[in-house]
């Protein structure tokens, strides 16, 4: 009887054991996705970037003008894709698809890349 009950303690222990990491186990690309969740615009207030929960994301400027629509993907702690399938008026002039560099301090966004998105950085709107 006892090899039984320690035997049932064990699988118990184990199941717990597995219950626990499953759900502690949210890799960093998904972590930092949700902290790029929400509106983000430059120092002088005058550009723009949305990234919403699904996937999607928008960039331009704050009066409406040069948007750019698309999806976005954390491809590791300081890469981040940007598609778009815009073409004709709404087309990607500014350079926004393509991998980027960037680096998420607290309410800080920072891009080092290429085309509208080379060494500026985004603040958190309130």
């Amino acid at each position: 009887m006892k090899v039984m009950k320690k035997a049932i303690i064990f699988m118990v222990s184990i199941v717990f054991l597995i219950l626990c990491i499953g759900c502690g186990s949210e890799s960093n690309s998904d972590s930092l996705e949700k902290k790029l969740v929400g509106s983000w615009n430059d120092e002088d207030g005058t550009e723009m970037m949305v990234f919403y929960k699904d996937g999607a994301y928008r960039h331009g400027r704050v009066t409406g003008a040069n948007v750019v629509n698309g999806d976005y993907k954390v491809l590791s702690e300081n890469e981040l894709e940007l598609t778009t399938n815009q073409s004709g008026l709404g087309q990607d002039m500014l350079h926004i698809a393509g991998i980027h560099k960037f680096e998420l301090d607290g309410d800080e966004l920072h891009f080092s890349s290429r085309g509208a998105l080379e060494d500026v950085t985004y603040y958190r709107a309130k």
